[in-house]
């Protein structure tokens, strides 16, 4: 089994893999405030959706139609999966196997060729087909599937109105996203132990997200951190909303319109829980900035590209003083 924060007993003493170097550290950040917007509202909502999208790429929603009790069931059920022993974390450790439908792991894909491990565990669902993925789903806690299968459904359905209102606020046709630019979803359940020393670690270090967009439940102790004008934000979110993140993807198909956001999480003495829902397109989806947006331009920004081939080079190992801002860079025409 590979290792898990969460199985281990906690020590006063933080391993040396999971130091950051100072340059990379976390630390506190001036609070901003990220629009909460009320999507109730649907026209008001498409204006401040995509002036949102263009200033910070990220906003937050309400009256969404996810339960505020679905919420709270969904994040203890999770919070009680990384609190299972160490034998039932095992059974659903798939960390060997990138295509499990199911799969447990520290940090990241990547741990056995890090050189600074993130201070998280993760648990990853495929969430494409709940007919047939539904098996693979951890078995313990008991009510796990019947909570987290209808929490899905209802952000599924939420993510798709979401981009719908992007769509219209970029002048392109109903539905545009509803293809194989959305068509696999995953959710990822992000627990960040109690730390000894925040100071000296990250949950997650600076990153965009090479998804769609993604939408975040972010969990009742802070964390979740954005990049805007050259110094760190932290971000509250009021207990009834998500947090909604452009990717990459929303970023090249709107050539440049819409912002990918730059985030980190830095952890805390107290153990912390959040709920991702991923939004991606298919593996082999042509990604490139849609062709109504270059045509009123004059000229695309990004280059054209399967999803697939640009996720490898964003994941993956990178070579030596090279991270994800130069895969994002290669993107660039003329860069």
């Amino acid at each position: 089994m590979a290792y898990l924060l969460s199985s281990h007993t906690p020590s006063d003493k933080i391993p040396d893999t999971y130091i950051q170097p100072p340059e990379r550290r976390g630390g506190p950040a001036k609070k901003t405030e990220v629009p909460i917007i009320d999507l109730s509202d649907e026209k008001n909502s498409i204006s401040h959706i995509m002036d949102a999208s263009k200033n910070i790429g990220c906003f937050q929603v309400i009256n969404h139609g996810v339960p505020v009790e679905l919420m709270e069931k969904t994040l203890e059920v999770v919070e009680e999966l990384f609190k299972l022993p160490p034998d039932e974390k095992a059974k659903i450790n798939k960390a060997d196997d990138i295509n499990k439908v199911c799969k447990m792991y520290t940090s990241t894909l990547n741990y056995s060729k890090e050189d600074t491990h993130s201070w998280r565990d993760v648990l990853k669902l495929n969430c494409g087909s709940l007919d047939t993925n539904l098996q693979f789903w951890p078995q313990n806690p008991g009510n796990f599937k019947d909570i987290i299968s209808e929490y899905v459904n209802l952000v599924k359905e939420l993510g798709s109105r979401i981009l719908d209102y992007l769509a219209h606020g970029l002048g392109l046709e109903p539905e545009y996203f509803g293809s194989n630019f959305s068509k696999i979803t995953a959710l990822v359940a992000n627990h960040y132990p109690s730390c000894p020393d925040p100071s000296l670690t990250l949950g997650i270090s600076k990153h965009t997200d090479p998804t769609l967009i993604n939408i975040i439940q972010s969990g009742r102790v802070p964390g979740l951190q954005v990049f805007k004008n050259g110094q760190w934000f932290s971000i509250d979110t009021p207990p009834n909303a998500f947090v909604v993140f452009m990717g990459n993807q929303i970023e090249v198909i709107s050539n440049g319109m819409l912002k990918a956001v730059e985030h980190r999480v830095v952890n805390s003495t107290e153990a912390r829980t959040s709920i991702v829902f991923n939004v991606t397109p298919s593996d082999d989806c042509v990604v490139g900035p849609a062709k109504a947006l270059v045509e009123a331009q004059e000229k695309p920004i990004y280059k054209t590209f399967r999803y697939k081939e640009f996720f490898e080079s964003f994941s993956g190992p990178k070579p030596e003083g090279h991270d994800y801002e130069d895969v994002i860079q290669a993107l660039k025409i003329n860069v």
